[in-house]
C-alpha cells in the first residue's frame, strides 16, 4: 500500500490508484482558492476504481468545489479538506455528473468509500463521512427519501432516550438500545450499512456537536459582536463595515 499510515508523513511518491494525466506519474492536487469555501482545481488526475474504472478529474467537469462537503455538527470530527481531499475530488465530479440519479449517486458514494480506503483514511472516520453522504444523497435524491430519515431520526431519539433511561435505572432494555440501529438502518434501504453505521455515529458526535453549538453561541459569537461594535464606534471606522461573527454552519 503506497499510501502512508500515518496522517504525519508526507504522501507518497506512489500515489496510486491516483495518477497524473496522463498516466504514468504522480498525481498532484493542485487546487486555487476562488472564494471563502470554493476552490477550482488547477491540474488533473485520474483515479482508478477497484473494478478497473478510470475516472479523469478534471476542472472542466469538476467546476469548483467546496472539497469535502462536511455537515456543521461534524466539523469539530473532520474538516473539509485532509488525507482525504482527493477522495473528496472524486466523489464530488462524480455526484454532479449523477445529478439527481440516486442509483449513480449511490455508485458514487461507494467510490468515495473505497477511494478512502486506498488513501488509508482511519476506518471510523471513513465510514462515517460515508454515511454522511448517503444520508445526503436519500435526502436530496431519493424518493421519500426524507420521510425515511424524518423516522430514522425520531428513532435514533427514542434509542438514545431508551439507552440512557436504561443505563441510570439499571435495566436490561440497555442490549435493546445498544442494537437499535440494526433495526433502524432497514430504513436506510438497500445503504443498510450506511444507517447502522449512522446509528452510532449519532452518540459520538452528539455530545461534542451540542458542546461546540454553546460554545460557538455562548462565547465565541458575543465576543466577536462585541468587537465589531466595538469597532465600528472608533471615528476612523465609521464608514467602514466591520466584519461580525462568522455563523456556526459557516465556521
Amino acid at each position: 500500500m503506497p499510501w502512508p499510515a500515518s496522517e504525519n508523513d508526507l504522501w507518497p511518491s506512489d500515489t496510486s490508484p491516483f495518477a497524473a494525466v496522463p498516466p504514468p506519474g504522480t498525481a498532484t492536487f493542485v487546487l486555487r482558492q476562488v472564494s471563502d469555501f470554493q476552490f477550482e482545481l488547477e491540474s488533473p488526475f485520474q483515479y482508478t476504481s477497484r473494478d478497473g474504472t478510470v475516472i479523469t478529474v478534471t476542472s472542466s467537469r469538476l467546476h469548483l468545489t467546496d472539497l469535502a462537503t462536511v455537515p456543521w455538527f461534524l466539523q469539530w470530527f473532520v474538516s473539509r479538506h485532509g488525507r482525504h481531499t482527493p477522495a473528496a475530488l472524486v466523489h464530488d465530479q462524480l455526484c454532479k455528473e449523477a445529478g439527481d440519479d440516486y442509483g449513480a449517486r449511490a455508485a458514487a458514494d461507494t467510490v468515495f468509500l473505497q477511494a478512502m480506503d486506498e488513501l488509508v483514511v482511519p476506518p471510523v472516520r471513513s465510514r462515517m463521512m460515508w454515511s454522511a453522504v448517503v444520508a445526503d444523497a436519500q435526502w436530496t435524491t431519493k424518493p421519500w427519501g426524507r420521510l425515511t430519515l424524518v423516522l430514522w431520526v425520531l428513532l435514533s431519539l427514542a434509542g438514545t432516550a431508551l439507552l440512557i433511561w436504561s443505563v441510570t435505572a439499571s435495566s436490561p432494555w440497555f442490549f435493546v438500545a445498544l442494537a437499535g440501529p440494526f433495526a433502524g438502518a432497514i430504513l436506510w434501504g438497500k445503504q443498510y450499512w450506511a444507517g447502522v453505521v449512522a446509528g452510532y455515529a449519532v452518540w459520538i458526535v452528539a455530545v461534542p456537536a451540542l458542546a461546540s453549538i454553546l460554545v460557538h453561541y455562548l462565547i465565541y459569537w458575543p465576543a466577536e459582536k462585541l468587537v465589531q461594535v466595538g469597532r465600528a464606534l472608533l471615528p476612523r471606522n465609521t464608514k467602514q463595515d466591520m466584519p461580525g461573527p462568522v455563523s456556526y454552519p459557516k465556521a
